[in-house]
């Protein structure tokens, strides 16, 4: 959660935290600070757009030699859950959505909501 500056701290005021809903044996946690967010140290250019952000994120499963998993996303997460899908589906198994983005109408974001 937190939008573009999306980062795994944000999960402690979430209401659902997965770092501290499931359980520990039966699942390993990976997650990561999008780029210029909390502790990444990662920049962003002019250039950058969701395809930087896609390549980061498959990037970080093959570091890690992931070649399946499940994926939770939420806020811009299911965003970014269904560019993972739709560019590499035979990488994961499930995929678990909350709070998407882009539904209403957000106090907080100039024009006409969608």
């Amino acid at each position: 959660p937190g939008g573009m500056r999306s980062s795994l701290a944000k999960f402690e005021s979430h209401p659902y935290n997965p770092w501290s809903a499931l359980p520990e044996t039966k699942f390993q946690l990976i997650g990561m600070d999008q780029r210029f967010a909390n502790r990444s140290t990662g920049t962003v250019r002019s250039g950058d757009g969701w395809h930087t952000f896609l390549a980061d994120q498959i990037a970080l499963l093959d570091h890690l030699e992931i070649q399946k998993c499940h994926v939770l996303g939420s806020c811009i997460g299911p965003s970014f859950a269904f560019q993972l899908l739709r560019e590499v589906p035979s990488r994961f198994g499930r995929c678990v959505l909350l709070q998407p983005i882009g539904l209403t109408k957000h106090t907080t974001e100039p024009g006409t909501p969608w």
